[in-house]
């Protein structure tokens, strides 16, 4: 937990994520809550060999990132909360679901290029 409030309650998950070398244990990054990214919904995917990330964010935005490096490579912003993401490798390409918190468009999908 994040932090513990005055009744003694533990409160949310602050969303971060980070990458660890399992052989040494080291932290090789981490976001930080400052960084607005606050992650509800998250898959990972090897495309071409590498390693992605496809962040759903409660910002509204769909993130891929690098995890080797912790480097953001594509993000989208449809505006509403993000609840669900999910991946699809297809050949040499990955489909991206997801689902938003919006009363209007609640699915979105993408294919990478």
């Amino acid at each position: 937990p994040i932090q513990v409030d005055e009744t003694g309650e533990l409160l949310g998950n602050p969303g971060v994520i980070s990458c660890h070398d399992l052989e040494s244990g080291g932290m090789s990054w981490s976001t930080k809550p400052e960084d607005g990214i606050n992650v509800q919904s998250w898959d990972v995917v090897k495309l071409q060999g590498k390693w992605l990330a496809i962040l759903g964010l409660t910002c509204g935005k769909i993130i891929v990132m690098d995890v080797i490096s912790g480097r953001n490579l594509h993000e989208y912003e449809p505006g509403s909360p993000i609840s669900q993401v999910k991946s699809l490798k297809i050949d040499d390409r990955i489909v991206i679901s997801a689902c938003q918190e919006s009363e209007k468009k609640s699915l979105i999908l993408g294919i990478s290029t």
